[in-house]
């Protein structure tokens, strides 16, 4: 988002970071005691949607061509694959080491060299892969590209009118949830790897649908209704994730949550989530996301309890400190290897007189894209 919007819609930013946070202590608690203590997972489908809110309040203007479409391509491969690349490279030097008998690793599993390939081209959650492999989060970046590449299909077909949108998105969820049960045989919460396709574009399309109609929502809701209904469903998501309620209503609460919540940044009204102090961390949510397994595979399995043991203890002191260090590199990761890495690939194929212009945060293509 640019800052406008940043300012504009700051529990949304809020909402990335702490869903962020859920998922880092989701896998590093079950890294440690190898079972789900709560569903933390859902906090993906979350993701989803405001990956779709945001897109479209971003680009929902700026995509009208052949060419306008790469640049938005270009900017999403910017976004996503430096780090994305990065991390997978440091896991590949795991894998070569493991080989080689330089490392022990707990799950060699997912060190699959036949697995380097579709990770590579982030299509392993297209239906190519079988199983976790390297940064096995990776597979949400996976799918959601798959959504970027059909965002402007997705913006079309939502666009229709608010019913017609509401049917497109009955359809698309209804063959999603078929697909997941008759075909994969597994809830549609429970897809990452062996088609999260299937979970990431339903969830990105409501988004797009959400934000194409909020200002009829606005408009039409009392604002005390509005914020009572946003606490409703934080009350609800969380309520779902941490007593593990059904998965469909931890999605549809994440939904309702991402809506309410724009709709009150919308009104101009103030709430828990929206202070700024809180929104600005929303700007580490990736690096956090994807840094936080490879902390946890080094420091937590090959460092902490290798050297001090299973205790009670030890496990959850090597938690703590495996989160200081994953919020501390991904802080450095963000200012000192995202931005500059986002901004050489934006460059990349531009004439000297625009890459040569100041980065500021009005650049078209040499700034940062913060969505």
């Amino acid at each position: 988002m640019s800052r406008e919007d940043q300012r504009q819609f700051s529990s949304l930013e809020t909402l990335r970071f702490f869903a962020s946070l859920i998922i880092v202590a989701f896998h590093y608690t079950f890294y440690i005691f190898r079972h789900d203590l709560f569903k933390g997972y859902l906090a993906v489908d979350l993701f989803f949607v405001l990956s779709g809110f945001v897109i479209t309040l971003a680009y929902q203007a700026r995509i009208h061509s052949t060419r306008s479409y790469g640049v938005f391509i270009k900017k999403r491969i910017a976004r996503l694959y430096p780090l994305h690349l990065l991390t997978l490279l440091l896991y590949l030097a795991i894998a070569l080491a493991a080989t080689h008998g330089m490392v022990r690793v707990d799950n060699p599993a997912k060190y699959n060299l036949h697995e380097f390939f579709a990770n590579l081209t982030l299509t392993h959650a297209w239906g190519f892969a079988h199983g976790f492999s390297f940064n096995v989060v990776s597979w949400s970046i996976s799918a959601e590209f798959a959504a970027y590449l059909l965002f402007p299909l997705i913006l079309w077909l939502m666009s229709r009118g608010l019913i017609a949108g509401i049917i497109i998105l009955s359809i698309i969820y209804s063959s999603a949830f078929l697909f997941s049960i008759y075909i994969m045989h597994l809830p549609l919460t429970k897809l990452d790897w062996q088609f999260g396709i299937a979970r990431a574009i339903p969830g990105f399309a409501l988004g797009v649908w959400l934000r194409l109609y909020l200002p009829l929502f606005s408009s039409k809701l009392p604002k005390p209704a509005a914020i009572w209904l946003f606490y409703f469903s934080l009350f609800l998501f969380t309520s779902c994730i941490l007593f593990s309620l059904n998965d469909y209503l931890g999605m549809a609460s994440a939904s309702a949550l991402v809506m309410f919540a724009a709709i009150n940044d919308s009104m101009g009204q103030s709430h828990i989530i929206s202070h700024p102090i809180l929104s600005q961390r929303g700007e580490l949510t990736y690096s956090l996301y994807m840094v936080h397994p490879l902390v946890a595979s080094v420091f937590i399995a090959g460092i902490f309890l290798r050297i001090f043991g299973d205790s009670m203890i030890a496990v959850y002191g090597s938690i703590f400190v495996a989160f200081a260090i994953a919020l501390v590199l991904s802080t450095l990761c963000h200012k000192y290897f995202e931005l500059p890495l986002q901004r050489l690939v934006l460059q990349l194929g531009q004439k000297k007189s625009v890459s040569a212009l100041p980065v500021t945060s009005s650049s078209e293509l040499p700034a940062p894209d913060r969505v």
